[in-house]
């Protein structure tokens, strides 16, 4: 049984942290987006209860202590928001993506 659950305190392995923030690569891009689903799809193309994207938030971090840039993008509710939401997502993405690294645990 895992320490944690035997003591009830949470673990925090720093160097564990430490390591994967070491990694990173600028710009540092945070997205979060919301989707609904319908039982009869609105639009043509889709099935029941596809989920369709309506709204993001992107952050962007240019690098070590700046502020992060704020883009977002909300459906005006009018039609299918999916091609209006990757041409906005698309313009507000970095052009430059960092080289994925491995990101096991170190042990």
């Amino acid at each position: 049984m895992p320490q944690a659950v035997k003591t009830g305190k949470p673990h925090i392995d720093r160097t564990a942290i430490k390591t994967f923030l070491r990694q990173l690569e600028y710009p540092i891009s945070f997205l979060d987006f919301e989707t609904f689903g319908t039982a009869i799809p609105l639009f043509d193309g889709l099935s029941p209860y596809q989920q369709v994207p309506f709204q993001f938030t992107l952050h962007v971090v240019r690098g070590q202590r700046q502020e992060p840039e704020h883009r977002a993008f909300l459906a005006d509710g009018n039609d299918d928001p999916r091609p209006k939401f990757m041409e906005r997502l698309k313009t507000v993405l970095p052009k430059t993506v960092p080289s994925t690294r491995s990101r096991r645990p170190a042990n």
